[in-house]
């Protein structure tokens, strides 16, 4: 079974604050997100897995000093 998360605790787990998670909704950056009520106002969750996908899609390798 999904497990699905408000927006305040998907915010803490990304480390980055709700208002970010608004702002990346506005703009289509962030991760996938459900809304709940079939409506623009209707309560908005994310999957855990979407959070750790958004994550893995965003990893970068440490650049190499050596030369």
């Amino acid at each position: 079974m999904q497990n699905y998360i408000n927006q305040t605790v998907a915010a803490a787990y990304l480390d980055v604050s709700p208002r970010t998670m608004e702002r990346w909704r506005y703009t289509g950056i962030g991760p996938a997100f459900s809304r709940l009520g079939g409506s623009d106002r209707g309560k908005v969750v994310y999957a855990q897995d979407e959070l750790d996908a958004y994550l893995e899609r965003n990893k970068q390798e440490p650049k190499s000093n050596v030369a």
